[in-house]
């Protein structure tokens, strides 16, 4: 308050807009805003004029908004499934960060790849007719697997579940969530030929 009446003194006429706290009558601790103006020099009036308004709520909000949006970025930094934006050009508008750590390309270097660039040459056509399904079906949600290649060159499994929401003005994107299954999938396959040896052995 010291330094906001000093810059006040210096600044005949002018106005300096704060957030203070303010202690309520019953004890607590309220958010104002406040406009000064220092009008000693008028004649008129040869005082300071402040205004003063209650924020508390809006200040509230805010920081409920803020405490929200970093528990958000938390939980998909550390999360093991990549969020993706993908407009009705297929181009990737948002990747979560998370792509890093499951795909090994940095969001900013996977955004710029297509999708026939990362899918295993074999899958190609099934994927195409996914993409023809989900944008020919808005709002439902469809989950399939597919083999992708990796920063390191390798091709990992991953299971993906798009959902056509191009038309909701709030999303207006194709929202794909995908995380890698290849340690599963790498099970499945050697239970399947444990199986299948058995079966011809004991046949």
């Amino acid at each position: 308050l010291e330094k906001n009446r000093e810059w006040m003194n210096n600044h005949p006429g002018e106005s300096l807009v704060t957030e203070p706290r303010l202690r309520h009558k019953d004890g607590t601790w309220r958010w104002m805003e406040s406009t000064s103006r220092n009008l000693i020099d008028n004649q008129a009036v040869k005082a300071f004029v402040t205004n003063f308004k209650n924020i508390h709520q809006r200040k509230e909000a805010e920081e409920a908004l803020r405490r929200n949006e970093e528990r958000f970025r938390t939980l998909i930094e550390k999360s093991t499934e990549v969020i993706s934006l993908i407009d009705s050009d297929h181009n990737c508008t948002y990747v979560s960060p998370s792509v890093e750590m499951v795909t090994g390309y940095p969001g900013d270097e996977y955004s710029v790849l297509s999708w026939r660039e990362l899918s295993h040459p074999d899958e190609i056509e099934k994927l195409r007719k996914t993409w023809k399904w989900v944008n020919d079906h808005p709002e439902q949600t469809i989950t399939f697997t597919s083999r992708f290649r990796h920063n390191d060159g390798t091709w990992r499994w991953m299971e993906n579940t798009a959902r056509n929401l191009v038309d909701n003005p709030s999303v207006g994107s194709v929202v794909v969530n995908f995380h890698d299954i290849t340690e599963r999938k790498n099970a499945e396959d050697a239970l399947k030929q444990t199986t299948e040896e058995l079966d011809r052995f004991f046949n």
